[in-house]
């Protein structure tokens, strides 16, 4: 079994990585080089893969301005701000984790 551990930011990953490392601790990267871990402890594959902050933030689906409305839905922060385009790279990164590992434990 894998365990997968969603960590807040960069620097967090690593150390946790390195933390709970028993051995050796593999470091790697995908094509937009955002960085995700992966040790063996007690016999356990763990990955440690890093966020940004908010991955995911509530838009309002309702275009007008008529009050009260809340019509809100969940979306990916880098499709409801220009802002928050740079989490996408961390976005693809965990959800390419995610779905490689479905069966995984999931620490966030």
């Amino acid at each position: 079994m894998t365990s997968v551990i969603i960590a807040e930011k960069p620097n967090a990953a690593k150390a946790i990585a390195k933390a709970l490392a028993e051995k050796g601790l593999k470091e790697n990267a995908n094509e937009q080089g955002i960085t995700w871990y992966e040790f063996i402890r007690g016999g356990k594959r763990h990955l440690v893969v890093a966020a940004v902050g908010h991955l995911y933030t509530l838009r309002n689906t309702s275009r007008g301005k008529d009050y009260p409305i809340f019509d809100i839905e969940w979306v990916p922060s880098w499709q409801a701000s220009k802002f928050a385009a740079f989490t996408k790279k961390y976005f693809d990164v965990v959800q390419q984790i995610t779905e490689q590992n479905k069966e995984a434990e999931y620490v966030v």
